[in-house]
């Protein structure tokens, strides 16, 4: 940078000197140039605040006020990366959504992505793919309680996205506690009939707080839910985020990121055995498959001209789709076709039963994971 400013002055004085157009007109360009370089440096050592709630081995808050886990080593990776200095801000969960509402510049982590949230964050990247349900000691029939006309209690957190998934339930009567460890204790103590937890939300809070949890087990799976690190969707931040998401690519290429699951992913296998890394997205547990109902399976695609694109009413399909249509139709089989991006396709492959994708290219690395 010291030889072009050199080379700029000497350049200006001898335009000043011998007046040349050509001469004048270069060096406007170079300290046009540098004036942009310099603007972008500037905003490249900008700082952001993460906002990151008390979340066991994601996101712990520690007794000096910092914060630790998988979740913060990420955006904090992600925006060191972008050459923006993370700042770091712990809260509870209601009010770390508090502030996103306030539509500032900011990340949050482990914000679960739901319809009802879907209009209001920038998706920067999914953290988790966690299988969702209801957990409690005795069996739980939803299709029995709406023919009954009967309801159970069910513990949540408040702010947490299972508030919003719980409230579309006629079944529930939902209880929300200000804390995971809250909602833990309710059901356990038989204040509440269930929580609407995950297997290794379960499993941390039970282990780490030396409770008893045998006599609870999941008793129903809503579905695989995704949580991102998100920012506030204004026009302000668009670029921002938009910068963000082509960095996570790269990030995940990175020394950076081993380094985060070589730490992380020990840690939560402590606690599940069905804990997994996928396309950069940390795989927590498996659907469970109810014995009573038949079976149907997930038939899923990515989008391909010609053989699987969605034509002007929005509907797939394609050579691939009316192939795998066909099949369906022969072996009696009546269900939807979706499509979803490679990374969503090979995570939910991995969590559900019963899955069936194309067209799906053969690799070494998936030998084993598909029929």
């Amino acid at each position: 940078m010291a030889q072009l400013m050199v080379f700029v002055v000497h350049l200006a004085y001898t335009c000043l000197r011998e007046f040349n157009v050509l001469k004048v007109k270069l060096i406007l360009l170079i300290l046009v140039s540098f004036f942009c370089f310099q603007m972008k440096h500037v905003s490249a050592v900008e700082t952001m605040k993460v906002l990151s709630a008390n979340t066991p081995v994601f996101s712990e808050f520690q007794s000096d006020g910092s914060v630790k886990g998988y979740s913060v080593d990420f955006a904090t990776a992600l925006l060191d990366l972008a050459g923006i200095q993370a700042d770091v801000r712990p809260l509870p969960f209601a009010r770390l959504i508090q502030e996103l509402d306030t539509g500032e510049l900011m990340l949050a982590t482990g914000i679960g992505r739901t319809a009802e949230r879907e209009d209001k964050y920038f998706w920067i990247a999914p953290l988790t793919a966690n299988v969702v349900g209801l957990y409690g000691k005795k069996a739980i029939g939803l299709d029995l309680l709406t023919a009954q006309n009967k309801t159970i209690s069910v513990a949540v957190m408040r702010g947490d996205y299972r508030v919003e998934l719980g409230s579309e339930y006629p079944q529930f009567v939902l209880h929300q506690f200000n804390t995971w460890n809250q909602a833990v204790d309710a059901v356990l103590k038989d204040r509440v009939d269930a929580i609407f937890f995950s297997d290794l939300g379960m499993a941390i809070f039970c282990q780490k707080n030396e409770l008893d949890c045998s006599t609870v087990s999941r008793q129903y799976s809503h579905n695989v839910l995704y949580s991102y690190v998100a920012m506030p969707k204004t026009d302000r931040n668009r670029k921002y985020a938009t910068d963000l998401v082509k960095e996570v690519s790269r990030l995940l290429k990175r020394p950076e990121y081993s380094e985060i699951k070589r730490r992380w992913l020990p840690v939560l296998e402590d606690y599940s055995p069905n804990v997994s890394e996928i396309e950069g997205v940390i795989v927590l547990g498996k659907t469970l498959v109810d014995d009573n109902s038949q079976p149907k399976p997930w038939v899923i695609t990515n989008e391909e001209p010609s053989f699987s694109e969605r034509n002007k009413r929005g509907e797939l399909s394609g050579y691939a789709v009316d192939l795998v249509q066909s099949i369906l139709v022969e072996a009696g089989i009546k269900t939807d076709i979706l499509s979803a991006p490679w990374q969503r396709i090979l995570i939910e492959s991995a969590m559900k039963q019963d899955v069936l994708v194309f067209s799906l290219a053969g690799t070494v690395e998936r030998e084993d994971l598909f029929h």
